[in-house]
């Protein structure tokens, strides 16, 4: 019989993990959390176990890094993320073959943990994914707070004023889930969007409005790369 050296936390300690201060608290606590599990659960296992093991620790590092280095609101987080649940999704098999006595609790947790990545990020599928709602969420953001800067030139604020009840207008359609419909109103808005560029790589790094600008762009391309959009858009 294996035996395995995993700390279970009490269910409110745990709980306790994911009450943080803010979205990105949030996310990081989740992502070190599944990379614990991961490593108490590798201890017992046999060597293509461990692998299977490490290529799953490896994803949720990958997610780590890049919210570090790029932040959430990031194409490159999000396609982190993206290649996470992927990867767990195809590793329900495996991970069900390692439950026993030992490890039940760990992998429960790790599959909650993933669970609650997939939706916060929007790529859970009751009954479509989220990803449109998602990405034009955070956008949406973006730009009500972009357009609260002073330091944004006139011939960026009329069209991002303009933009913003389209975005809600879109959210609004997105929240029933990524179908036809959905792209529909959603791709014209991200060409609208991107029609913009020009005017974002004129602000200035030490501009207060730069990071924000540089947030849209990322989800903008992400979501460009997710509906399939034409390179021409």
């Amino acid at each position: 019989m294996r035996k395995h050296l995993i700390f279970l936390l009490p269910l409110f300690l745990v709980s306790s993990v994911f009450y943080a201060e803010d979205e990105v608290s949030i996310a990081r606590a989740q992502l070190n959390r599944a990379v614990e599990l991961i490593e108490g659960v590798i201890p017992g296992t046999e060597r293509l176990e461990t692998a299977r093991l490490s290529f799953l620790k490896r994803n949720f590092l990958a997610v780590r890094t890049s919210l570090q280095q790029n932040g959430l609101a990031h194409a490159a987080t999000m396609r982190s993320y993206q290649q996470l649940i992927v990867a767990f999704r195809y590793s329900n098999s495996f991970l069900k073959q390692l439950e026993s006595e030992y490890t039940i609790g760990a992998l429960k947790e790790l599959y909650d943990i993933n669970e609650l990545i997939a939706k916060a990020r929007g790529f859970d599928d009751t009954p479509y994914t989220q990803i449109t709602a998602n990405v034009f969420s955070e956008m949406h953001q973006l730009f009500l707070q972009l357009e609260t800067l002073a330091s944004l030139s006139p011939d960026l604020k009329n069209p991002i004023h303009a933009l913003i009840p389209k975005m809600g207008n879109v959210i609004a359609i997105a929240k029933q889930g990524d179908r036809p419909k959905t792209f529909a109103a959603a791709v014209p808005l991200s060409k609208e969007i991107t029609a913009l560029y020009a005017a974002f790589g004129k602000i200035q790094h030490a501009n207060p409005a730069f990071d924000a600008v540089l947030d849209i762009q990322g989800l903008n391309e992400f979501y460009a790369e997710f509906a399939q959009i034409e390179g021409d858009k």
